[in-house]
């Protein structure tokens, strides 16, 4: 796929995609729900139906260490398929639709990254991308060897010393005498890596979804997009303005870093179809399992602070019902959904809307496809991705 242009404003559609039988929604009863992702039939009809609609591109998040017992019981993610492998098995089945993969900076080290990067991207022809995530629970930091959680900000100075060798190891990789001698103050390298270098020019895309100022300061360094949820859409501006700010500090322009945000979808007929859902999936919440889901990302401090003012029963049963209670919820019928789809990108110039289905049942992506894009294509925000040659 070809880099993103920064005169394009347009909407880009992604799905936030199932490789767990529940993605956000801690509950055994949705799961059960939910198609069988450890199978692969079940990938090759949802990222099919995906790239058939016209979708831009399949989003893979990504952990190493469950919540608790609880959350595996659950079945809120896991099991779960590993976002670098399920993705280059989505490679192989797809021809045209993006595929953004989840690598975690501090479990991996910088030759690892561009290696596998790399060859996903070469593999895919250029349709890959790396969700830049630094970690994010105790748990998993004390499973790879670590003395509880590694300090925030050192995570991310860590990470952006990370992406530097990374992007200069991709340089190396596709001329046949790169050497890189790396003395930095978090890692050691002398070496090369064996090729083939990424198909994408200068580097493949980059997302991150940093809260803190220091997730800002790595997005405006290296990042094309942006990943935020926030209460209402004047914090989101906010935020981006701030960004963009850093952006431009870093020589780059104010536009090439772009707003990614998620929503929540429920499309049916009437609204109080899509209610019936909604109340469905929130009856059959399993807060024991909610709970866990909500003590391991509250561990994190960037996300601690975002949820400052809210009482302990509101963070567990915001976290059970939601991957992020301030993200966006769009559910009712078509007409209603793409309205405030369109109103809420117009209120914050959000480029990037990943949709997350709590029910993502082959039929539900194909009714969203058939009913829904046909009315945001018709309003001009979002263009079918062949009518703009295949871009980010």
């Amino acid at each position: 796929m070809k880099k993103l242009d920064p005169a394009d404003s347009r909407l880009r559609l992604g799905l936030f995609y199932p490789n767990t039988p529940s993605i956000h929604v801690t509950s055994r009863a949705v799961a059960d729900a939910n198609p069988d992702p450890m199978e692969m039939a079940t990938h090759r009809a949802i990222a099919q139906a995906a790239e058939q609609i016209g979708l831009d591109y399949l989003f893979l998040a990504d952990r190493w260490a469950p919540y608790d017992r609880a959350s595996t019981l659950a079945h809120h993610q896991d099991p779960m398929l590993a976002a670098f492998i399920l993705g280059a098995a989505l490679i192989g089945i797809t021809e045209r639709i993006g595929i953004i993969t989840t690598l975690h900076t501090t479990y991996f080290h910088p030759a690892h990254i561009a290696r596998i990067g790399a060859n996903l991207d070469r593999l895919s022809g250029g349709r890959w991308g790396w969700n830049v995530v630094t970690g994010l629970t105790e748990a998993e930091m004390r499973m790879f060897g670590f003395e509880g959680e590694v300090e925030h900000d050192r995570r991310y100075e860590m990470a952006v010393e990370m992406i530097d060798l990374v992007k200069k190891l991709w340089d190396g990789m596709r001329r046949e005498d790169a050497w890189v001698d790396w003395k930095g103050k978090h890692y050691t390298m002398k070496g090369a890596v064996v090729g083939p270098g990424p198909l994408q020019a200068p580097f493949p895309l980059l997302v991150n979804a940093g809260a803190s100022e220091a997730g800002q300061r790595l997005a405006a360094r290296h990042c094309d997009y942006l990943f935020l949820t926030e209460n209402s859409a004047a914090a989101i501006n906010a935020r981006m303005e701030q960004t963009r700010k850093q952006v431009v500090a870093c020589g780059r322009g104010p536009d090439e870093l772009s707003l990614m945000t998620a929503a929540r979808v429920i499309v049916r007929d009437t609204q109080r179809e899509a209610d019936e859902v909604l109340n469905w999936i929130t009856e059959n919440i399993d807060l024991d399992a909610a709970r866990a889901f909500a003590a391991g990302v509250m561990s994190s401090q960037s996300i601690r602070d975002a949820f400052a003012g809210f009482t302990d029963e509101q963070v567990v049963r915001a976290w059970g019902g939601s991957m992020d209670p301030k993200a966006a919820r769009f559910c009712g019928p078509p007409g209603k959904v793409a309205g405030e789809i369109l109103s809420f990108c117009r209120e914050t110039g959000c480029r990037g809307l990943l949709l997350t289905f709590p029910l993502w049942h082959e039929r539900e992506i194909r009714r969203f496809g058939e009913q829904v894009m046909p009315l945001l294509a018709k309003s001009g925000a979002w263009i079918h991705p062949s009518q703009r040659d295949w871009n980010w």
